[in-house]
């Protein structure tokens, strides 16, 4: 995800982008020393189009997620990442991006990764006609150009679409990989419950 944010695959409001810059580096570098220690080049930290679209120089854009980092002290490791993935899920187009694929008859399908689960589509303008929740996925491996879905489910079931290139797969496995986790956390906590049992009562292996 924070790949996806900085490479602007995934778009990212500046504000929010500062927010998440805080978390980035409360996670790599624990708690911040004082303000802009440490703060690693802000080119890192966020996308190209918010440097190049505002007034602020570099020290200003320091200073910003300095402040923030400030704040993050009392924050474990595990926390700020949770935190980044809570923050990157109501980001426009998290876990909305559509993911052109194939399938092994080169048949074209669309996919996308949510905090629920995972949406198949027949086309992308249309509703998913599959959804898995991820407690129905088991795991989600991307090698070359392919990634493969392991169903948790008995006989064993795996899923297999083509990609466009290893970097797609790649980010892939890492939104799953954060999706996941962010559910996981989500329902170990009864954090938004009520919103997790309900997207899942609603879901279905094959929607109509």
């Amino acid at each position: 995800v924070y790949t996806a944010i900085i490479s602007e695959k995934i778009f990212c409001p500046p504000e929010t982008a500062v927010y998440l810059a805080a978390y980035a580096c409360q996670a790599k570098f624990g708690p911040a020393i004082s303000l802009r220690n440490p703060v690693p080049p802000v080119k890192d930290l966020l996308p190209k189009s918010t440097l190049d679209n505002h007034n602020l120089s570099i020290a200003e854009w320091e200073d910003r997620i300095s402040k923030w980092h400030l704040k993050l002290r009392d924050t474990t490791f595990q926390d700020a990442i949770v935190e980044y993935l809570d923050i990157a899920q109501d980001v426009e187009l998290y876990g909305a991006s559509i993911f052109e694929v194939e399938t092994r008859s080169q048949v074209r399908k669309w996919i996308s990764l949510d905090a629920v689960g995972l949406n198949i589509y027949d086309s992308k303008r249309k509703p998913p006609t599959r959804r898995h929740v991820w407690s129905d996925i088991s795991s989600f491996v991307a090698t070359d150009n392919k990634i493969e879905i392991e169903l948790a489910h008995k006989p064993k079931q795996v899923i297999e679409f083509a990609v466009q290139n290893q970097q797609v797969g790649k980010l892939l496995e890492g939104l799953f990989v954060g999706s996941k986790e962010l559910y996981s956390r989500r329902k170990k906590d009864d954090v938004s419950s009520k919103y997790v049992r309900r997207s899942e009562s609603n879901s279905s292996m094959r929607m109509r």
